[in-house]
């Protein structure tokens, strides 16, 4: 229902302005029934012989066309074109004319007279201020005053002179009085309109309810909001019980009882909530505060009656967005908290079971990364959405943050949990997204505990599903893996290994070694991989392996990638300052450094300080990173392409080896993966992989390079097969660049292992 607008009713202006309309011609009346008293007083004195006729008769005449021109001003309403609608300053100058008039005739009129002047000041009294009164009374004297000197002039006797003197003294005295005291009625009449008026219109005005009720709760005065508010008449109101704007199931009377009996006295107030029923029967909710006034001379209630719907509303938005997630609409972890928290309490009581779900979805920062973050949330809430689906009325879904979710799955008494429910979840959520033209496929990996076998509390499970989720993505990622003791010193010790590889960088602790690339017809060195090792300050020398896919996983692998790169071709440049022939390196990208979108600008910045040739720089980047968004390596692989460097795929043959797209790529080389070379020596099928690879590159006039080289037939089937360059063990294992320089740089010739 609409608010009460504080506007005034049309019709009730109109009616208002009649009635005051009215009350105007009412004291006309009574004026022009004053006038003609007191001419049917001097008509009295004229039957005695005391008045002129001829001096009555031009008073009468002159007071009776001026009513009359009032009386016509009255009906036709020209009255309201006048500052003063009620012309009581007009009136009151035509009934001194006249009684001035009349004056002249003889002593006992001017005696008669007198006395209406202090009529007529009384007249105004009601009207004006005090300082217009007593400018009024001083010109009727001077008048008076002005008449007698006439008078005088013209021989008037002296018993006669000196009655019109006292007359003067006790006018002098009367009309000043007269005028201020009816100032001061007028300004005190003035302040009570006013007052009066400010008032109600607060009253018509004001938005709340406002109900006086006598101590039995009958109600004696309300105002129009309770139209606008509970749809009823507020006269229809009048003398009904305050209880009957009350549900029939809400007894607020004993409250009602009660919080006036807290009231000390006037002035004191008391509030509380409760409902309240509009004219067709609909609640709202009310916020009820109660004071004691006093009215002739009664004890009173005054309740104030506010309808708090929108802030109900305001407060249940507060609350919902306080306990769940604005993106998908998802409990947050407060509230996962409370309702895993009532679970366990529930379980533990029925000694039931409770699996506390952590879900973390496999390469979704790429989607943000490449797509934006708006795909990325229409991901998110797509995939909210599945696994609402999925569950049941019993279980809880929540969102932690990113790409978080936990899952609180309950044992009810018709069914047990087993892994098909997280089977059927994970189907569910590998379907393909389509969103703006692209078809996204994610996957999830997803960690379990249980209450009560791995933790009875909130944090201990939270805490226990996240490591087997973390356990799940080592283990290849879309998977789930079950919490096992275990597994707390595995992340005891990933949380280590993640401190100290943040602070490895700033120590300086990462090193690069060199292995060798040459040419399998010349037996020359012609180029290096250039590969990343960690020298821990206690743990030694830590395995690529053992670090690299935590470096992906928190994304420190951007900035030791760049450092990577740089160390690179500062190394290049020391070779080529010592005199020796450059060579191209190459350096691995991970995906994600490959997603950045400073990617480009950084290594030409790296190009440009260290003072290589882009030629002399080669970039491996693997199938599987070209895959997950073709246009974006297209566009990205062409930058690069326009900087100069060298771009080959890395173990090519392990991913998707699409020819449709890999002839979109601006590609230099093509490695063929470790797991081919290796079986080259005993599997006819390993061999029949690695000369389509050749042949294919061959034709596409591609350089090929052939990884993990380790026997010396494996050399000699690749030299038959035209590879063009190997590397592996057989050459030499990577090496510092100190001795990279002085075995290979130096000799330049291949040494078999």
């Amino acid at each position: 229902m609409a608010p009460h607008t504080g506007k005034f009713n049309a019709n009730r202006d109109r009616s208002l302005a009649k009635d005051r309309q009215q009350l105007r011609m009412r004291r006309f009346s009574m004026a022009a029934l004053s006038a003609v008293v007191t001419f049917l007083m001097l008509g009295t004195l004229y039957l005695h012989g005391l008045m002129d006729g001829r001096t009555i008769l031009a008073g009468a005449t002159a007071m009776g066309v001026g009513l009359i021109g009032f009386f016509i001003a009255f009906k036709r309403g020209w009255n309201l074109k006048f500052r003063d609608p009620s012309l009581t300053g007009p009136m009151m100058l035509l009934s001194a004319a006249v009684v001035f008039l009349i004056m002249f005739d003889s002593s006992t009129a001017r005696a008669t007279m007198g006395a209406y002047l202090c009529v007529i000041m009384l007249f105004g009294v009601f009207r004006y201020p005090t300082r217009v009164l007593m400018n009024a009374a001083v010109v009727f004297l001077c008048i008076y005053a002005c008449m007698l000197g006439v008078l005088w002039l013209r021989g008037a006797q002296a018993n006669d002179m000196a009655m019109d003197i006292g007359r003067l003294i006790v006018m002098a005295c009367v009309l000043p009085l007269l005028a201020w005291v009816g100032g001061h009625i007028n300004s005190l009449r003035n302040t009570l309109h006013s007052r009066k008026v400010f008032f109600q219109t607060i009253w018509d005005t004001c938005n709340d309810v406002v109900v006086v009720m006598d101590g039995e709760g009958i109600i004696r005065y309300t105002n129009p909001a309770m139209k606008d508010v509970f749809d009823r008449d507020p006269a229809a109101m009048i003398g009904m019980h305050a209880g009957s704007l009350q549900p029939a199931h809400v007894d607020v009377t004993h409250r009602l009882l009660h919080a006036v009996q807290t009231l000390e006295g006037p002035g004191a107030k008391a509030s509380f909530e409760t409902e309240g029923v509009r004219a067709d029967g609909t609640r709202l909710p009310l916020e009820i505060t109660l004071s004691r006034a006093y009215l002739d001379s009664a004890d009173m209630v005054v309740a104030f009656l506010s309808d708090i719907t929108k802030r109900k509303m305001a407060e249940d938005q507060i609350k919902h967005l306080a306990q769940h997630d604005p993106l998908t609409g998802l409990p947050n972890r407060m509230m996962m908290h409370e309702r895993l928290a009532h679970a366990l309490a529930l379980a533990a009581r029925q000694q039931g079971a409770v699996w506390v779900l952590f879900l973390d979805f496999d390469r979704f920062k790429l989607i943000n990364d490449s797509l934006g973050h708006k795909v990325g949330d229409i991901v998110l809430t797509t995939l909210a959405a599945r696994m609402v689906e999925v569950c049941r009325e019993t279980d809880t879904v929540a969102r932690l943050g990113g790409d978080e979710f936990v899952m609180v799955l309950s044992e009810t008494r018709g069914g047990k949990l087993t892994e098909s429910i997280i089977e059927r979840l994970m189907d569910k959520l590998a379907k393909p997204i389509h969103v703006n033209g692209h078809e996204l496929m994610l996957t999830a990996s997803i960690g379990i505990s249980v209450f009560p076998e791995d933790g009875a509390t909130v944090d201990s499970l939270v805490e226990h599903a996240d490591v087997a989720m973390y356990r799940a993505k080592q283990n290849g990622r879309n998977n789930f893996c079950f919490y096992t003791a275990s597994m707390n010193d595995a992340a005891i010790a990933r949380l280590e290994m993640e401190s100290d590889l943040r602070n490895a960088l700033q120590r300086g602790e990462f090193r690069l070694h060199y292995q060798p690339q040459v040419d399998v017809a010349t037996g020359e060195t012609v180029g290096a991989e250039a590969l990343l090792r960690w020298q821990h300050p206690d743990k030694g020398l830590v395995p690529p392996a053992a670090f690299i896919p935590l470096a992906e996983e928190t994304g420190l692998i951007v900035p030791i990638g760049a450092w990577v790169i740089r160390a690179a071709c500062e190394q290049q440049r020391k070779w080529m300052s010592a005199g020796l022939s450059p060579m191209r390196i190459s350096v691995n990208l991970s995906s994600r450094q490959f997603a950045e979108d400073d990617l480009v600008e950084t290594i030409q910045s790296i190009l440009i300080e260290t003072r290589i040739d882009p030629g002399y720089l080669e970039l491996e980047l693997t199938e599987s990173m070209l895959m997950s968004d073709v246009d974006l390596a297209e566009k990205r692989l062409a930058e690069l392409k326009k900087l100069g460097v060298h771009l080959s795929i890395d173990d090519f043959g392990t991913g998707y080896s699409s020819l449709a797209y890999l002839k979109r790529f601006p590609i230099d080389v093509l490695k063929i993966d470790r797991s081919f070379v290796k079986d080259l020596s005993k599997e006819d099928n390993s061999k029949a992989i690695v000369m389509a690879i050749i042949t294919l590159a061959k034709a596409m006039k591609l350089h090929v390079v052939a990884e993990g080289v380790e026997l010396l037939e494996q050399e000699e089937y690749l030299r038959q097969a035209c590879c063009d360059r190997i590397q592996g063990y057989l050459v030499s294992a990577p090496l510092p660049a100190v001795e990279f320089e002085e075995t290979f740089l130096e000799k330049g010739v291949l040494q078999p292992a």
